[in-house]
């Protein structure tokens, strides 16, 4: 019996033709824009983390326990401080990791640990002739940072920093570009005291690189020296302000984190441990909330389209009085005929959303692949305030996966098997003699 009732309502969903593919096609955009959605916000989230890990925190950030929580780099203001910072923009005393190299090869010798590299950060200008722009200077390891970031894979021109260089630096390409340089030019770079801004002391270096991260905090506003210059300029001896680990397994990173919390109480360092998703936690959840916000709008349109799944059983139900008496006469109970109806109207859903994980799929594929330029789209102003809220350069990706569309399928069927069961159960309460009497 079911079977038959299910080829008669697969005939009946195709009676009017018209009338159902307009339905099927209300479904499939509204959901169809709703799968993109969902891919191209996954995909900011992803890429944010992703440039936050490779090019800012690295997986974990140990830094001093007096040192602010403001002052972590994936936090960078606007007007760049030192990189051990407090609310008022100073850094507290005792924000310095003292012999940093001792704690950093314990770290290292952690099971799982990929690379480990001490840091210092400070304010800065860059100069070149007469221009001169604020910049977030920072000290590196050159040996030990291509095992922890990701910046040597970036460079877009030039070499990259090594170990025992003194007067070159690495400068991100929105930066280049504002300044007017290039590999290989000569400018000075301003250092100010991370204990007294008002001190500061100036260096001549030649430009080594120019990287493209991706991360518009850093190709805008940052340059890389080597360590040992910065720790010089600054006479801060051989103190470091962080360390930066990366692991080899993402998926056990909670039970990583308690490890490097075990070694630090061990050595007596009094310091924190940040992970990456900690560091982006204040980003997450301005994108989790955009996205419900955005989410609104296809919501809407498939609010729109349960109505027209509505309307068109509504009709089949009023332009089939008598063949549903005809029915009940021939024996068709209650039950039988409440349920044609229903699989008629899911059967409508499963095809719109059937058509909604194609259309989404092929979007969220190509914005998968290729992305959306904002800047393209919707202007530089809106590109700046964008990155100025995600650590993305301009080209947004999506994130698509097989989840977003057994979402899709699942709940547009279940949806409008839902929007069926009034107009089905308006078709069970006539009766069957009345229901033959109709024209």
């Amino acid at each position: 019996m079911m079977a038959e009732l299910l080829r008669m309502a697969l005939r009946n969903a195709f009676r009017y033709r018209r009338r159902t593919v307009l339905t099927c096609l209300a479904i499939a955009f509204g959901l169809g824009l709703t799968i993109v959605g969902m891919a191209l916000f996954n995909g900011v989230e992803k890429t944010s983390l992703d440039h936050i890990k490779d090019s800012e925190t690295a997986h974990f950030l140990v830094y001093p326990a007096q040192r602010s929580a403001d002052g972590l780099p994936s936090a960078m203001p606007r007007r760049p401080l030192g990189g051990l910072v407090g609310p008022n923009g100073r850094r507290p005393p005792g924000g310095l990791i003292a012999n940093p190299d001792a704690l950093a090869a314990r770290l290292r010798s952690l099971p799982g640990v990929a690379g480990v590299e001490c840091r210092l950060r400070c304010a800065a200008t860059l100069i070149n002739g007469q221009d001169e722009l604020p910049v977030t200077a920072i000290g590196i390891e050159a040996e030990n940072d291509p095992a922890v970031f990701r910046i040597r894979e970036s460079l877009a021109a030039g070499k990259f920093l090594e170990a025992g260089e003194r007067a070159a630096l690495l400068v991100g390409n929105g930066l280049a570009r504002d300044l007017g340089l290039s590999a290989g030019d000569l400018c000075s770079l301003r250092l100010f005291a991370i204990d007294d801004e008002s001190d500061w002391n100036a260096i001549d270096l030649q430009v080594k690189g120019v990287f493209v991260s991706g991360n518009p905090r850093l190709d805008r506003a940052a340059v890389f020296l080597p360590l040992p210059l910065l720790q010089k300029s600054l006479g801060v001896g051989d103190r470091a302000g962080e360390i930066a680990l990366r692991m080899r397994n993402e998926k056990d990173l909670d039970n990583a984190k308690m490890a490097i919390t075990s070694v630090l109480k061990e050595s007596g360092f009094q310091g924190k441990v940040l992970g990456f998703w900690e560091a982006a936690a204040g980003l997450v959840e301005v994108n989790r909330l955009r996205s419900r916000l955005h989410a609104i709008v296809p919501l809407i349109m498939l609010l729109v389209a349960a109505l027209g799944v509505v309307n068109t059983m509504l009709m089949a139900v009023m332009e089939r009085t008598r063949e549903i008496g005809l029915l009940r006469a021939m024996g068709f109970r209650q039950r039988e005929v409440l349920l044609l109806f229903v699989l008629e109207g899911g059967l409508i859903g499963f095809l719109g959303s059937a058509a909604s994980c194609l259309i989404g799929g092929l979007s969220g594929w190509y914005l998968e692949s290729h992305g959306i330029d904002i800047a393209f789209l919707l202007g530089r102003e809106v590109a700046d305030i964008a990155a100025a809220i995600y650590p993305i350069q301009d080209v947004f990706r999506a994130d698509l996966n097989f989840g977003m569309l057994a979402f899709a399928l699942v709940f547009g069927t279940t949806v409008s098997i839902a929007c069926s069961f009034y107009p089905a159960w308006r078709a069970v309460r006539l009766d069957p003699v009345a229901a033959l009497r109709r024209p």
